[in-house]
């Protein structure tokens, strides 16, 4: 079976890592696993290559570029996967353009829900347009109802969680508390695990510890990268809350104690 995922980049991200982890499982379990991306260079790049994963680089001059779709038509066209699967808007919408003007089954990825689409044009289209594809996979039940909500419901409509790799986990290395900045005994404590953007909300977080109620009482550790990173530790500073913790590319980056 051949199957061609179509995703920007393959950057630390939470859809990223899905890609990574289907594609790897699906080429271990004797398939034909192509990706279709804008930039190769990222986290999983080398070990997607090592497992036999294809990579198809699409040139480009911007997110707007035709010449995007044009080549995922033709590559969708010349493959003809058993399904085109889209991941994020922009590839959602290109790629279910080729996926349709091709003919093959196409699944859109909902990784995000309603407060994450604004009434904008590009989004207008990518919901109109997803009420074309063969089946929306959502990883929470806001996103389902998201499709539901807008009247615009595609013929099928899915919920799958996240895949987790447990032996990657458990073979990871422990990081110690002292070097992550975090207390011997950090008492209570809050601890997040993900992408350090700012649709997670780590600002309300920060603001929470602020408060008379937390101040001095709670550890916060969010783990992560991500681009408000350095947003996220500066209101902790303004706030008096960034006394626990440093900021690290591997792990911990704010903290309140």
């Amino acid at each position: 079976m051949r199957l061609l995922h179509c995703i920007p980049t393959l950057g630390l991200g939470g859809a990223e890592r899905q890609v990574a982890c289907l594609t790897e499982a699906f080429t271990r379990a004797g398939h034909e696993a192509h990706l279709a991306l804008l930039r190769p260079a990222g986290a999983y790049e080398a070990r997607l290559r090592a497992a036999g994963v294809t990579l198809h680089v699409l040139r480009y001059a911007s997110h707007h570029d035709p010449r995007i779709y044009a080549q995922l038509a033709t590559l969708a066209r010349r493959l003809q996967p058993a399904v085109v699967q889209t991941w994020l808007p922009l590839m959602d919408i290109a790629g279910g353009l080729a996926a349709l003007r091709a003919g093959v089954p196409w699944v859109l990825s909902e990784r995000n829900s309603a407060p994450g689409y604004p009434p904008t044009l590009k989004n207008r289209a990518r919901r109109w347009l997803g009420r074309r594809a063969d089946a929306v996979v959502a990883n929470s039940t806001a996103g389902l109802d998201y499709w539901r909500a807008t009247g615009s419901e595609p013929r099928a409509l899915r919920l799958i969680p996240n895949a987790i790799p447990r032996d990657e986990i458990d073979a990871a290395p422990a990081v110690e508390l002292a070097a992550a900045g975090v207390p011997a005994d950090p008492g209570r404590s809050w601890s997040t695990w993900g992408d350090l953007e700012e649709s997670k909300n780590l600002a309300q977080l920060v603001e929470a510890l602020a408060l008379p109620a937390l101040r001095g009482q709670v550890t916060a550790v969010c783990c992560g990268a991500g681009p408000a990173r350095e947003a996220i530790e500066a209101l902790a500073r303004a706030r008096g809350v960034a006394g626990t913790s440093g900021c690290s590319d591997a792990g911990t980056t704010c903290g309140a104690g």
